[in-house]
């Protein structure tokens, strides 16, 4: 519905195959273009703005939510947060060729169907450092995960005990990582790494064997 954007709607155009829509109107001093799904159709508009993201090499301290209203955020530059959330509420993510990095103690939060480039999650010095995934997230080059320590490893697991998130990725570095409900998926599958722990309900890993002493 174009009176999300614009109340008083007074004028229509498409560019020249159907797929693009312009809206302007008496309210705002605006065009807004709408990205149609059938040409020609407008029951299919979608509002589609892209809004960019700079950081200029500053680590957010809070929570990211992404909420794109039927367009989509795209990073200028590498996005590093501290702050243990990432939420896509609405429209699309676009990673433009640029790593995504969540540090800090605690449990990191991915809520939301993400596409990353390169996506990292590194632990600290203690045993609670973890990440929740809590849809299918698909990374397209590297994943990196890295516990602290053979002690301080972090744990990987679905937002929702015994549900499965397939996380698809390219390429992955893995080290001192707990998984759980994870799907494994990519060129590289099975995933391997250093000291890797199985918890149950995953595919398409290569555990280390468990040494009892």
């Amino acid at each position: 519905c174009v009176t999300a954007q614009e109340s008083i709607p007074i004028g229509v155009t498409f560019n020249s195959d159907g797929s693009k829509m312009y809206i302007v109107g008496y309210t705002n001093d605006t065009v807004y273009q709408y990205t149609l799904g059938t040409a020609w159709d407008v029951s299919t508009a979608n509002f589609s703005v892209t809004k960019t993201i700079t950081t200029n090499g500053k680590a957010l301290a809070s929570a990211i939510t992404f909420n794109g209203v039927g367009g989509a955020w795209q990073l200028q530059d590498a996005l590093a947060t501290t702050g243990l959330g990432l939420t896509l509420t609405n429209g699309t993510f676009d990673p433009n060729v640029k790593t995504v990095s969540m540090t800090g103690a605690g449990t990191a939060a991915v809520s939301g169907a993400f596409s990353f480039y390169n996506f990292t999650r590194t632990g600290t010095a203690v045993t609670t450092d973890g990440l929740t995934f809590s849809a299918n997230v698909t990374v397209t080059n590297t994943l990196t995960l890295t516990g602290n320590s053979a002690t301080n490893k972090i744990f990987v697991k679905s937002s929702s005990a015994g549900a499965q998130r397939i996380i698809t990725a390219a390429a992955v570095s893995l080290s001192d990582v707990k998984f759980r409900d994870i799907d494994a998926d990519g060129a590289v599958i099975p995933w391997t790494g250093t000291r890797l722990i199985d918890y149950g309900n995953n595919l398409d890993i290569t555990f280390s064997a468990i040494v009892y002493k």
